[in-house]
């Protein structure tokens, strides 16, 4: 039978994934950027959160890096 849990991470363990900081991912919380479950006092993260975010956060810079604009 296929395991289909996803893996939680607490905010350390994402800011050591993506080589941020724990402060850069506490905000990324706190603006709703990263979505997050409270449990008691800890924060966990869905890691398919994670890579969405860093999915939708690479796709603005490339739409940035074109001009954003059509020429035609």
């Amino acid at each position: 039978m296929p395991d289909d849990r996803e893996e939680l991470l607490t905010p350390e363990q994402v800011a050591e994934r993506l080589q941020a900081s724990r402060k850069t991912v506490y905000r990324w919380i706190g603006a709703g950027d990263l979505p997050a479950i409270k449990l008691g006092r800890s924060w966990r993260v869905p890691w398919g959160e994670v890579l969405a975010m860093v999915k939708r956060q690479s796709g603005a810079g490339e739409e940035a890096e074109s001009g954003g604009k059509d020429d035609g």
